[in-house]
C-alpha cells in the first residue's frame, strides 16, 4: 500500500483567565473570576492525501479550569491520565480537562503508522489583543507514536501537553493552534 500523509490541526479557540485568590494552597475563587483554559477543535475533519482514508480530531485538548498565582507553574493534560500541575497553578475541580482524541479510517489491515507531534518551542497561546502576551504549550505527547493500524485499518489515539501558566498570567482569551501528523506506510 502506498504511504499516505495525514495532518489535522487542532485550534486553540478560547482561552480564558481571571483572577483567583489562593490560600493555604488551595484556589479560593473570587465571584465569577476563574481561569479556565480551554483548546475547542477548528475542524472536525482534518485533511488526507487519499479520500477513502479520514483522519478526524474526535476530542478538544482541554487543560480544564485553574488559577494563576504569584509563582510561575504548569497544567498538564497527559494523552493517558489525570490532569496534574506543578509550581503556582492552582487547579479547580470545577473541569478537568481532558486529551485531545484522533481517530484513522480506511487505512490497510495492520497498515503500519508513525505519529508526529510538535516540538517544544513551536506552540503558545497568545492573548487576544495583545500578542506578545503568550502561554507556551510543550511536552506534546500521544498514547500510541507508532504501530500497526488494526485488523480493519483503523486507529484511535490521544494527545496530551503542558501548559506552562506565567507568574501572574494576564486575563483574558487567549488562542494558538497545533498540527498532528500521521504516516501511513
Amino acid at each position: 500500500m502506498p504511504r499516505t500523509q495525514f495532518f489535522c490541526r487542532l485550534t486553540v479557540l478560547q482561552a480564558v483567565i481571571a483572577q483567583a485568590r489562593c490560600a493555604e494552597g488551595k484556589a479560593t475563587l473570587k465571584k465569577h473570576r476563574v481561569l479556565a483554559v480551554v483548546a475547542l477543535l477548528s475542524a472536525m475533519a482534518c485533511a488526507s492525501v487519499s479520500w477513502a482514508q479520514t483522519f478526524t480530531a474526535n476530542q478538544a485538548l482541554v487543560f480544564g479550569t485553574f488559577a494563576p498565582s504569584a509563582v510561575a507553574g504548569t497544567v498538564t493534560i497527559p494523552a493517558v491520565g489525570i490532569r496534574s500541575k506543578s509550581g503556582g497553578a492552582y487547579l479547580i475541580a470545577f473541569n478537568t480537562g481532558a486529551a485531545a482524541s484522533f481517530s484513522v479510517s480506511g487505512g490497510g489491515a495492520n497498515q503500519p503508522y508513525a505519529i508526529t507531534l510538535p516540538g517544544n518551542g513551536v506552540v503558545s497561546l497568545s492573548l487576544v489583543g495583545s500578542p506578545g502576551t503568550t502561554m507556551a504549550v510543550n511536552g506534546f505527547s500521544s498514547s500510541t507514536s507508532s504501530g500497526q493500524l488494526n485488523g480493519i485499518g483503523a486507529l484511535i489515539f490521544t494527545v496530551g501537553a503542558t501548559l506552562s501558566v506565567g507568574s501572574n498570567q494576564p486575563v483574558g482569551n487567549y488562542t494558538g493552534n497545533f498540527e498532528v501528523t500521521i504516516n501511513l506506510q
